[in-house]
């Protein structure tokens, strides 16, 4: 049997994937008072994705600052 033909039968069991799948992330914190909300990131994080995540989900009355 030639090389071939052996995988032309075997690339019928093959099954076909992305090299880059889109990718998820789910961003979440928390305290010693709780937890805070999720965030479902779609997009490559960067800076500002990551200042625009603290902004809305990160409550500033929530936040005690040490002194």
């Amino acid at each position: 049997m030639k090389l071939s033909s052996v995988m032309s039968h075997k690339s019928d069991r093959l099954k076909k994937t992305s090299k880059y799948p889109q990718s998820l992330m789910i961003w979440g914190c928390m305290s010693g008072k709780g937890t805070g909300e999720m965030a479902v990131v779609k997009s490559s994080i960067n800076a500002q994705v990551y200042i625009d995540i603290l902004d809305i989900k990160v409550k500033v009355r929530h936040l005690r600052y040490a002194q």
